[in-house]
């Protein structure tokens, strides 16, 4: 579709992969020195002209780490604006739930030992800075709320996982990038609470 919009692969439709099972930290070939060099070699082969930043799901939030990564100037010359779909800012309420195994979209992973070691996905709970007090799990004996995440994940004996969770946290932020920005989702379409 964008080829026939009149975009151009290499040149003004350019791609910045990353291995999502990794977290923000190690992505990007370890930095964002990558998908810096990335954009500024995609402003200088358009004329100098910014770029616009898109992402899906998990993309967009390390993007904006990215962004918030970059000094307002850097920004100001080389973005332009940044489209982020359907992305998970704030974090995802079925993470907790998948990595403990339990059925998610009406069906069990099976991978839940393997999933709770990845920090991308651990990077993708939600974040106890602005979901902090909402409950996640109740037990005949206690609540455990997103605050109590790292916890349960060590009482659930995934005791990697709590760690990597604490690790990845410091990447869960939700600090304006510094540019103009488009967040588009879609809506009448059944989530998981």
């Amino acid at each position: 579709i964008l080829v026939a919009l009149g975009y151009t692969p290499g040149v003004n439709l350019r791609g910045a992969p990353y291995d999502w099972r990794f977290g923000p930290d190690t992505s990007f070939g370890g930095s964002f020195d990558l998908a810096k060099q990335l954009i500024e070699d995609t402003y200088y082969i358009n004329g100098n002209t910014s770029v616009v930043l898109s992402s899906l799901s998990m993309g967009g939030g390390y993007w904006l780490i990215f962004l918030n990564s970059m000094t307002q100037e850097w920004k100001d010359k080389y973005i332009n604006s940044f489209i982020a779909f359907s992305s998970c800012f704030g974090g995802s309420m079925w993470t907790p739930a998948a990595l403990l195994g339990a059925p998610v979209f009406g069906t069990s992973s099976g991978l839940d030992t393997i999933l709770s070691n990845w920090a991308g996905l651990l990077w993708l709970s939600p974040y106890a800075s602005i979901n902090g007090d909402r409950v996640l799990f109740t037990t005949p004996t206690k609540q455990f709320t997103v605050a109590d995440l790292p916890s349960l994940l060590t009482q659930a004996g995934l005791l990697e996982s709590g760690v990597i969770l604490e690790l990845v946290s410091k990447n869960q932020t939700l600090v304006a990038p510094g540019v103009t920005t488009y967040c588009v989702f879609g809506t009448g379409v059944p989530a998981p609470d």
